[in-house]
This record gives C-alpha cells, sequence and structure tokens, in this order.
C-alpha cells in the first residue's frame, strides 16, 4: 500500500504552502503536524515505515499495548495514554483510560490527533475538531472551524486556523494561556503545561502563560522550522538541525546542544525526543523507566 510517512520528516511545522502541496494518502489531507514520535509522562512511541508502532518505557497503565495496531500514520503519546491515527482516518488508543473518556468510536476522517494529560482530539478534514476528555475537562470546540492544527496541553488546547490566527479553548485559562487573539502569521502551534507557544511564518517563537521556570524565553529565537512545548519546557528547532530549548531542566531534558540533522521534536515531562533525519531517534533526560531506550530505533518517519 502506498504510504506517506516520509511527510512526517518533510512537513513538520514548515512553511504551509508547502506542505499543502504535498503528496499524501488518498484519505489522509493537509498533513502538517502529523507525528512519528512523540513522548509523554514516562513513555516513548515512534511511527515505523510499514505502519507499526515501536515504544520503550512504562507500560504501567498499558499505554505501550499497541503490538496489534497496523497502519498508522501518526502517534501521540499522552499522559498515561497512546493514541494513534490510521491511514483510513480512524483512531486506536491504549492506556489509562478511566470510564472509557477517551471513546473514538465515531471519529472519522480524522488528518490530525493531538493528546495531553486528561484529553485528545482529532482534526478532521473538512477543518473542524473534535474531543474526548475525562470529568476534569469540559471543552467545547464546536464553533472551531478552518483549522489546519492542533495541539493539546495540561489545561489548555489550541487550534491554528488557516489565516494565521489562533483560537483556544480552556476550563478556567489558568496563567493567561488562552491570551492568543493577538496572534498573528503563525504557522505551528504548541500546548504545554501551562503555556502555549506559537512559530511565525518568519521563524521567531511567540510564547504566553506562566513564565515560572522561563519556559517563555523565546523572544530571541530565529531561524526555527518547528516547535514542541513540555510540561514546563518549549523546545525549537532550527533551520540547520540543531535544537534550542528552555524551561525546566531538571532531568537533564534540555542538554540538547550536540543535537543534529533533526527534522522533529516532542517534549514531553522528564524528556525531550528527537527525530533525526536519518530515521534514528535521540533522547534526554530521565531514563528511569527505559524511556530513553531508543538506540535500536531505525527508519521512523521514513
Amino acid at each position: 500500500m502506498k504510504r506517506s510517512i516520509r511527510l512526517l520528516s518533510t512537513c513538520f511545522m514548515l512553511i504551509l504552502s508547502s506542505c499543502a502541496t504535498a503528496k499524501v494518502p488518498d484519505k489522509i489531507v493537509a498533513v502538517i503536524t502529523q507525528n512519528a514520535i512523540s513522548v509523554g509522562g514516562v513513555h516513548s512511541v515512534g511511527v515505523r515505515p510499514n505502519g507499526t508502532v515501536t515504544r520503550a518505557g512504562s507500560n504501567k497503565y498499558h499505554q505501550l499495548d499497541v503490538n496489534s495496531w497496523q497502519d498508522i500514520v501518526a502517534v501521540e503519546a499522552g499522559t498515561f495514554f497512546t493514541v494513534g491515527l490510521h491511514v483510513d482516518g480512524t483512531i486506536s488508543v491504549a492506556g489509562n483510560n478511566p470510564n472509557d473518556f477517551l471513546n473514538f468510536d465515531n471519529w472519522k476522517d480524522i488528518t490530525m490527533i493531538s493528546a495531553g494529560s486528561h484529553s485528545a482530539m482529532g482534526l478532521k478534514k473538512d477543518g473542524t475538531v473534535v474531543g474526548s476528555w475525562d470529568a476534569t475537562v469540559s471543552w467545547d470546540v464546536s464553533t472551531w472551524s478552518t483549522i489546519i492544527s492542533i495541539s493539546v496541553g495540561t489545561f489548555h488546547a489550541l487550534g491554528l486556523k488557516a489565516d494565521g490566527t489562533v483560537v483556544c479553548v480552556s476550563t478556567e485559562n489558568p496563567w493567561g494561556v488562552c491570551n492568543v487573539g493577538e496572534w498573528r502569521n503563525i504557522i505551528a502551534i504548541a500546548a504545554g503545561g501551562t503555556h502555549s507557544v506559537g512559530l511565525k511564518a518568519d521563524g521567531t517563537v511567540v510564547a504566553i502563560g506562566n513564565n515560572s521556570v522561563n519556559q517563555l524565553n523565546t523572544s530571541s529565537w530565529t531561524g526555527i522550522t518547528m516547535i514542541s512545548a513540555g510540561f514546563q519546557s518549549t523546545v525549537g528547532v532550527r533551520s540547520d538541525g540543531t535544537v534550542i530549548a528552555v524551561g525546566n531542566n531538571g532531568s537533564f531534558q534540555l542538554n540538547l546542544s550536540g543535537w543534529s540533522d533533526i527534522v522533529a521534536v516532542s517534549a514531553g515531562s522528564y524528556n525531550t525526543i528527537g527525530l533525526r533525519k536519518d530515521g534514528t531517534v535521540l533522547c534526554a533526560g530521565s531514563n528511569l523507566l527505559d524511556q530513553c531506550d531508543l538506540s535500536l530505533w531505525s527508519k521512523i518517519g521514513l
């Protein structure tokens, strides 16, 4: 079957026009920010070239029980669960799911997924958004339209509109994480634990929310092609394939200065993982539960 997982390494958070014209599977459109790699609370997942999923880390909540998954084009690691997007636009889930709050039975025509601590969202090919969450979250995204990218954090979720503006939903807007109404010319978004990050078309980065550990200190960044937000960190990929990061480095998750040839990153609570253009994956941070045992991963996203 013809696949386009290779898009994951070429269209990660780049200028929208270049991705919009890329070749994608018939039932998957506008692949802009699909994830070939993702790190959650204490686990890491990646998409193999054959559409299966590789994993590492804690399986306490069965979040690594993905052996049977097939035809996967994107994965997202929530705090204690994993979500997979199939090539036909349907969803699979593994892990902590009390009261079946992660119910994707009726999700169809999904082109992108994003997962947080207590919730997951899916972007449909018509630009609308669907969501699933537990009792701690009560969000309404029914009015969202012309959305081209989504990002779910701990207490909020962001949607990037086709005109480069951003919408946000949150239970109580803690730390002003949803104060993104004045953002313009945004081409990528990332929702962290208590902060929001936007990548502008000129390669600069804006951020708002809680800055208790300097996770918003991105004003000097330039030449950025992709962003990711962890619980208390912000990570950016430069156009030369190197990585820059700010925020909490308590588990050494921001020790990324030696990384090169990076095409995608995923920032979590205690770890940062990076996809290299050769399909190998790097990891920084805690390895207490083997979530950084990625040395045997290869051809991820290719």
